[in-house]
């Protein structure tokens, strides 16, 4: 048995989802739905009795953690610079397949939910969270994943308490290894209010810090002007959005291709106005 098969078997899928995404824009539809199915092998190390992904010997047997404590011991050699829940939520590529592994909305949502809740109180940033660990990069994509069960509404909370308690100016102001950037990128995104499915051109709505931003793309020739409106630290849901004076339909999800490019020589900007609000209404039926 390897004693990292999990977190491995999680990031390749994750890779070649990825992979089978730039094979299928370069026409080689073939080989891309090979790749698309290794993407799911991640279904292989999930053990339905835990709702975890854990590691499992030749004859299909799980070597999950044993007790409570083990699930949360960031130095459990059977994971990587992690612990269990660490990785728990890590198949970003493929969240809806994930819920229904979980059981379900409901069952995703409270474990979720569990993961945030349960990390808030964490304030040391030497040692790692047991639960959500913003500087763990297989956890980064966790908070966005309230957006795949109508739950948008946690997501913009859970992004903005982010924002102003896991990042400081201080010295030890970023919650891990930058690791070329990636949490200062994170840490950016999420303040425009958006962040991207890496690997793809979905990028996901979350709660905006900056009341207005203009990104300068394609030297100047197509540029993103983001307008934030009734932006405050109370007002931390987004209650709707414009984009190019229309409504965004596809909320929270926006598409780099479809949204975000200029349509012809004749544009220069794509606009995005966004309307907040110290409220939120939610649906778990949509």
């Amino acid at each position: 048995m390897d004693q990292h098969s999990a977190p491995l078997t999680l990031s390749y899928a994750y890779d070649d989802w990825a992979i089978g995404n730039v094979l299928n824009a370069a026409g080689l539809a073939d080989e891309a739905k090979e790749y698309y199915q290794r993407s799911t092998w991640f279904e292989n190390v999930f053990d339905p009795k835990t709702k975890f992904f854990c590691p499992k010997n030749k004859t299909g047997v799980f070597h999950c953690p044993a007790n409570a404590l083990e699930f949360l011991d960031p130095f459990d050699n059977r994971y990587v610079e992690g612990d269990a829940w660490h990785y728990r939520f890590f198949v970003p590529h493929n969240t809806p397949r994930l819920i229904e592994l979980f059981g379900g909305k409901e069952n995703f949502l409270q474990q979720l939910n569990i993961f945030f809740e349960r990390g808030q109180p964490w304030t040391d940033t030497l040692l790692p969270n047991p639960y959500y660990w913003p500087g763990n990069e297989h956890d980064l994509f966790s908070v966005w994943q309230f957006n795949y069960v109508n739950r948008s509404d946690l997501t913009q909370k859970y992004s903005r308490w982010l924002l102003n308690h896991a990042y400081t100016n201080q010295p030890n102001g970023l919650p891990g290894n930058d690791d070329y950037g990636t949490m200062s990128a994170w840490y950016i995104f999420t303040s425009m209010g958006f962040y991207p499915l890496s690997g793809s051109s979905t990028y996901l709505i979350g709660s905006p810090t900056f009341d207005r931003i203009k990104v300068s793309r394609n030297q100047g020739r197509c540029n993103l002007l983001i307008n934030v409106h009734e932006n405050s630290p109370s007002n931390i849901y987004v209650q709707r959005i414009l984009l190019n004076g229309e409504p965004l339909t596809t909320f929270p999800f926006i598409d780099h291709i479809n949204h975000l490019k200029c349509t012809n020589a004749n544009q220069s900007t794509v606009q995005l106005d966004i309307f907040m609000s110290p409220t939120s209404v939610f649906s778990l039926d949509k």
